[in-house]
């Protein structure tokens, strides 16, 4: 599968679509990519998180389960949107789960370190 532009991407994001060519460039050094197959889990409630992910293609669901089992779909995200925000910036753990809801779905992450 061939891996989509980095640069290309975060510049779909609208609070990076401000930045000069050689801020994203610099920007996309400090991501990597990961492909998910549909149904995979990117990350769980309550789990810390390790970064924004910004979604190259496809779409991601960030849902909830109820106590008797049922998921709660809150939102789907496709191809320029970002995921896990809030607790990029307070913090804290997810407040969902997130799950590859399409076979292409490549959340583009900022790599820890």
């Amino acid at each position: 599968m061939a891996q989509l532009d980095a640069v290309a991407t975060l510049r779909r994001v609208p609070f990076f679509a401000v930045l000069r060519e050689e801020e994203l460039k610099s920007l996309a050094a400090h991501c990597g990519v990961r492909h998910v197959a549909k149904d995979e889990f990117l990350f769980a409630e309550g789990e810390p998180c390790e970064g924004l992910l910004v979604v190259q293609a496809g779409a991601i669901k960030l849902f909830k389960m109820a106590e008797n089992g049922r998921e709660q779909v809150l939102v789907i995200e496709r191809a320029g949107s970002t995921v896990a925000e809030l607790p990029l910036f307070d913090g804290g753990t997810f407040p969902a789960t997130a799950a590859a809801v399409e076979g292409l779905a490549h959340p583009l992450h900022d790599q820890p370190g």
